[in-house]
């Protein structure tokens, strides 16, 4: 997981969209901006393709976008499905007489092979008249009133939708679930644009959210992301389960407050989008600063020996002597193959070219290079053990420029996120100011024997919360 290049996934009714249902036009701008320098964000939502769509607009989304609570995955431009979730014909011809049984009516959402339908044959209640007053009002080419339901169920259906007051919908929605269990996903909540009216839905089990955004993280190479998820809503739990951080906007349920690791201010202030942009910009904060970062490979060992040799030289003096600089590259100093292996060491690059580089450790050596002697491989327990900072060494060139901070920055939340609450190192004399910078203390030098009766100090610090 890599919370350094987090994957942002946000519902939107009651969370992105303000209260009229609509993107703000300070939302749009932040998004469109982001989403221009390369932010990795989609939606998840209720809502069908054609609805996003009018709600969206031009918002340059790269990423597919998650409909009818993972019904559909499907293309935002073009309304292509790339995921059809429909529910199995027998389940939907029972449910579609367990409504009828309760004396209520559903709008029936299905995909005819070609284009999508929403069947409908009257209205119950009020809140139904909303419902078909928004897509008529906004020309929904899928709104289809039919006299029976046989050609609705003849076709890929994807969701019911049962908009009555609480009460009726409760007995039904139990007597749905006791006969189908986990064969199908349901969830009931307000209308917050119609208030006193509720919608059930009822969709096969592999359409949730959380489901349609491991298909994303799968097919898109987003799975080594740090996966953060905006909502308000019950049909929102399941994603913010699987999240790194849950992020609930201020109107959102109490239970899902519960799963939340930050509550921000309501869907009314435009609270998502700038939540994202400051987000962004901590995780990000060398986007624009003329280097990127990326993963180290075991074919960029010989460049990272030479950068730490450049940089033990160039940087390490007056701290230390020539000599023991010298005595100390490829014992104390040097590549650490083990963590490029472990896929914990990071190196930094401009134009193509290593300028710094550094790491975590999941193991227990606390420093040096492959070929120094009394090495700990032996792995460390997050519940107790603190989290390595490792082998950290910039270009003399690109010194307090920001590297060193964006490289430790990195690898904190990479090493939070696998459980660590605390850190240790070993620093350098010049490096210990970045660390102090950071919160890790520690005064008392050690000495560490070198080769040729020479002899190194270094300074053991520890932070005590990541």
């Amino acid at each position: 997981m890599n919370p350094m290049t987090a994957f942002y996934v946000s519902d939107l009714d009651g969370t992105l969209l303000n209260g009229e249902g609509e993107l703000s036009a300070p939302s749009r701008q932040i998004l469109t901006d982001l989403l221009e320098k390369g932010l990795p964000f989609t939606v998840a939502s209720a809502r069908s393709v054609v609805s996003i769509r009018e709600v969206l607009g031009n918002l340059p989304l790269s990423l597919p976008i998650i409909e009818f609570n993972g019904a559909f995955i499907s293309d935002l431009k073009t309304g292509r499905h790339q995921v059809v979730n429909r529910i199995d014909p027998p389940i939907v011809e029972d449910v579609l007489k367990t409504v009828l049984d309760h004396g209520l009516l559903p709008f029936v959402s299905a995909f005819d092979g070609e284009r999508d339908q929403v069947y409908y044959t009257r209205s119950l209640n009020a809140g139904m008249d909303v419902y078909l007053k928004d897509r008529r009002d906004n020309n929904d080419p899928r709104l289809q009133e039919v006299p029976t339901w046989e050609k609705a169920v003849a076709q890929n259906v994807v969701c019911f939708n049962v908009i009555a007051q609480a009460d009726r919908l409760d007995p039904l929605e139990k007597d749905i679930r006791k006969k189908h269990g986990s064969r199908i996903e349901t969830h009931c909540y307000e209308d917050i644009y119609a208030k006193g009216w509720y919608w059930l839905t009822i969709h096969d089990h592999r359409a949730t959210k959380d489901q349609g955004i491991q298909v994303l993280q799968e097919r898109h190479g987003l799975k080594d992301r740090e996966l953060v998820v905006f909502g308000d809503q019950v049909n929102d739990v399941r994603m913010f389960k699987l999240a790194h951080r849950g992020i609930a906007v201020e109107n959102a349920t109490p239970e899902l407050k519960k799963l939340a690791h930050r509550v921000i201010g309501s869907h009314h202030k435009d609270s998502v989008a700038r939540f994202i942009e400051e987000d962004w910009k901590k995780l990000s904060p060398w986007r624009d600063a003329g280097f990127t970062l990326r993963k180290a490979v075991l074919e960029d060992i010989p460049i990272l020996e030479e950068l730490i040799g450049e940089s033990a030289r160039g940087l390490g003096l007056p701290d230390y002597s020539p000599e023991q600089v010298e005595a100390a590259l490829g014992t104390a100093w040097g590549v650490d193959t083990e963590l490029i292996q472990d896929g914990t060491f990071f190196a930094a690059e401009s134009a193509g070219k290593i300028i710094a580089c550094g790491g975590w450790s999941r193991r227990k050596t606390l420093f040096g290079a492959d070929g120094q002697a009394g090495r700990q491989s032996e792995s460390l327990d997050p519940a107790r053990d603190s989290v390595r900072i490792r082998a950290f060494f910039v270009h003399p060139g690109w010194a307090r420029r920001g590297i060193g901070k964006a490289l430790l920055e990195k690898c904190e939340l990479e090493a939070k996120a696998w459980g660590f609450q605390s850190a240790e190192l070993v620093a350098t004399l010049p490096g210990q100011r970045l660390y102090r910078a950071f919160g890790y203390v520690g005064e008392k030098r050690v000495t560490y024997p070198l080769k040729d009766g020479l002899t190194i100090d270094f300074i053991p610090m520890r932070k005590e919360k990541l």
